[in-house]
């Protein structure tokens, strides 16, 4: 894979280096399963190996471009305790706001400052068929560990911090 920038390659870099690892899984996969019912075992065997090393590569690339987006995105928002999850996928924007929400309710307990944090989950404009998945993995999620919320405006929401 060529980055565009050796040194600093973007997040749509790595983005694009897990699609094309996702590829090569499925391909391997493939084989693996054509090896296995011809009864070519240890062929089989090596690709799914292969299947799996291309599955790792991939969640490597995704967690990179993840980072670098978190922390373009967020580095004068968090201050402010505005949370965007925008270009993340629904996994990855979970466990950042798994985290700030307790980065911040500790924050909030030792140092007082703001009782809330507006997540910007967004719309759904840039998702798959036009439909949120972000916004409802995060209402479920802050349902299911007792935070207090509401949708102050359409893809924003503000969390009462614990």
């Amino acid at each position: 894979m060529v980055f565009q920038d050796i040194e600093y390659p973007g997040y749509h870099d790595f983005r694009a280096e897990a699609f094309l690892h996702q590829e090569k899984k499925q391909e391997c996969l493939k084989k693996a399963e054509a090896a296995c019912r011809m009864g070519m075992k240890p062929v089989a065997a090596f690709y799914a190996q292969q299947g799996r090393l291309h599955e790792q590569k991939m969640k490597e690339a995704n967690h990179a471009a993840a980072v670098q987006i978190f922390e373009k995105v967020n580095a004068s928002l968090l201050p402010e305790n505005v949370l965007d999850l925008h270009g993340l996928h629904v996994d990855e924007a979970i466990n950042h706001l798994s985290r700030v929400l307790q980065e911040k309710s500790h924050e909030y307990k030792q140092t007082g400052g703001k009782p809330y944090l507006c997540v910007i989950t967004g719309r759904g404009n840039h998702s798959q068929g036009g439909v949120a998945r972000i916004k409802p993995a995060a209402i479920k999620y802050l349902t299911s560990h007792n935070f207090r919320f509401t949708e102050i405006k359409p893809g924003c929401l503000k969390v009462m911090l614990k």
